[in-house]
């Protein structure tokens, strides 16, 4: 009988730590099958932000969600990046696989990624507008 009073009165308690325990599962196995990480512009503090030298540094590339893409191409957002070119379980570039190019848009000094070559570690960049 106390069992079973007890289990009525933590029920809810019970359920939702299965439900904790069965979300967390779902997320041990994205990180297992994982290839690829997502990489968003985050320009350093004290950066001009758009100019080649920022754009191309991996430090200034967190792991984000991807850009949308829009007709207008003109400044950095986002890359995808095999996991094995990243350091720290994905957290970061490794700046001996991955080397971001950029081309100027339109004599503006912004800067945009261009599609690299095949040992640029880097593919699918999206920029996005100006404005």
């Amino acid at each position: 009988m106390k069992a079973i009073s007890f289990i009525k009165k933590h029920a809810m308690a019970m359920v939702a730590g299965a439900a904790i325990i069965g979300f967390s599962s779902f997320n041990l196995i994205d990180r297992a099958t994982q290839s690829e990480v997502t990489f968003i512009y985050t320009p350093g503090a004290g950066d001009t932000p758009y100019e080649q030298s920022s754009v191309e540094n991996p430090a200034n590339w967190e792991p984000g969600s991807p850009c949308s893409n829009s007709l207008a191409q003109d400044k950095a957002c986002s890359i995808k990046v095999p996991l094995t070119n990243t350091m720290n379980g994905g957290t970061e570039l490794d700046p001996a696989k991955v080397s971001i190019q950029s081309q100027e848009h339109l004599s503006s000094g912004q800067y945009r990624v261009i599609t690299g070559s095949s040992s640029s570690g880097y593919s699918d960049p999206v920029n996005r507008p100006l404005n």
